[in-house]
């Protein structure tokens, strides 16, 4: 039995937390890596380069090795390669936090266009290189094991991978041809897939020989019609049976109504478990977190909560009209946050306003969410509907204001408000995942 994700997203690292919890601990695997895979999380390109056993930690954008007299000119978000007054390059950092790991470092030609990129992974290697055509277009990528040696070449025009693995070369007319030799090689128990998604695992799933019962856990939205490779899953055979959980209940009501009788009974409703951090205290702490100075209505609400403590917080500068709100007795400002101060303030706070516009720090509101802070928005500026209560997004700030001093005079009733942001995330039990999965 494994679970089987085309990327390590968000979406699938809450599975993958879910049936953890729930007690289903089978290998996992990502058909896309990026460098940097949870420890539990192995992938074709970790099985092949072997990185999988090597530790360490990611590079730091000064431990980068470059040629005499090259300099790296940097601040918390970006940094850029200089050859004395040329660009020879540019870093992408991690975007985890603000250590300035390097994820990615992109090479420049003398027309300061991409020819090449080195990526990086978890434990400060160069585990893979793509080169670029004239045009700006990846043509070829390369993945490399500890000692730089090529294990994989993916031709992206051709579609053709080369492999070398224990002293033999393969060639693989596609991708799929190359997941299938990699199954076969890991020696998985494929008598049992877990998987969401239906584009390259469901791929690989539908080549498999061999027999087996497995679980879709359908993620994304149900609209007018059914997709078509689960109107296959529902309509197939035996040799590999599938069950559909949709874990989104909106989706799963519009997906009902689009099957026959025999179908729905092949589908179920199953959502997620959340790795809850602490219990909400009902304290008058309110946390924004920012990239911009347009915050929507923040005089208003400042002025008439003066009961509230504003802690608005950015990782980076603030304008000199933000800074301006230090003259209001109950805002505390936070410019350049690092992570132990934002740390603190998840704990500190109890209500998250995400009415700041612009980008999403990313992973603010989920961070709130894990903590049970009651998350209020603006319908101009919700960044993830996913973790706001549909009540809880306001078209004014009369409305904001409203409910806010609603929960200040009565604490009480805060187990209700969050009751209602779980069932907008689809909150599920371990004893949903037992009768579902069985």
């Amino acid at each position: 039995m494994i679970n089987l994700f085309d990327s390590y997203d968000q979406n699938s690292w809450d599975l993958h937390y879910s049936l953890l919890v729930s007690g289903y601990k089978q290998p996992s695997i990502a058909l896309n890596d990026d460098g940097f895979l949870p420890y539990d999380v192995t992938s074709p390109y970790l099985f092949f380069t072997d990185f999988a056993a090597v530790s360490g930690r990611p590079l730091y954008f000064s431990e980068l090795p470059l040629p005499p007299y090259w300099e790296i000119r940097t601040d918390r978000s970006q940094a850029s390669i200089w050859d004395l007054g040329r660009q020879r390059g540019r870093i992408r950092f991690l975007q985890t936090d603000n250590q300035r790991f390097i994820k990615e470092v992109d090479w420049l030609d003398d027309k300061k266009e991409r020819r090449l990129t080195d990526c990086y992974n978890r434990v400060g290697f160069r585990y893979s290189q793509i080169s670029y055509n004239a045009s700006g277009q990846p043509v070829l990528r390369s993945y490399f094991d500890r000692n730089n040696q090529e294990v994989l070449l993916e031709n992206y025009i051709t579609g053709h991978l080369i492999l070398n693995y224990r002293q033999q070369v393969y060639i693989f007319k596609n991708k799929l041809e190359f997941l299938t030799f990699y199954f076969k090689a890991a020696q998985f128990n494929l008598d049992r897939v877990f998987y969401n998604s239906l584009g390259p695992a469901f791929s690989v799933i539908q080549s498999l020989s061999q027999p087996g019962e497995d679980i879709l856990f359908w993620q994304k939205n149900i609209e007018a019609a059914v997709p078509a490779n689960m109107r296959q899953l529902l309509q197939q055979g035996s040799r590999r049976r599938t069950k559909i959980a949709v874990q989104h209940k909106a989706a799963y009501k519009n997906l009902q109504k689009l099957l026959t009788e025999t179908e729905v009974r092949r589908t179920d409703y199953l959502g997620f478990l959340y790795p809850f951090k602490r219990e909400n205290q009902g304290r008058s702490q309110a946390l924004i977190l920012t990239h911009s100075d347009q915050i929507q209505d923040l005089t208003a609400l400042v002025t008439n909560l003066p009961e509230v403590d504003f802690h608005i917080a950015a990782p980076t500068a603030m304008s000199s009209k933000l800074l301006a709100y230090k003259k209001y007795a109950n805002i505390r400002l936070y410019p350049r946050v690092d992570q132990e101060r934002l740390n603190q303030l998840y704990l500190a706070c109890d209500f998250y306003l995400d009415i700041n516009h612009g980008r999403e720090v990313p992973s603010a509101l989920r961070r709130a969410f894990e903590n049970k802070m009651i998350i209020f928005a603006f319908k101009q500026t919700a960044h993830n509907y996913r973790y706001i209560a549909p009540n809880h997004c306001f078209q004014t700030a009369e409305e904001l204001l409203f409910v806010f001093l609603q929960v200040l005079a009565n604490p009480p009733i805060i187990p209700s408000l969050l009751k209602k942001q779980y069932e907008g995330a689809d909150l599920a039990a371990v004893e949903d995942y037992h009768k579902i999965i069985g």
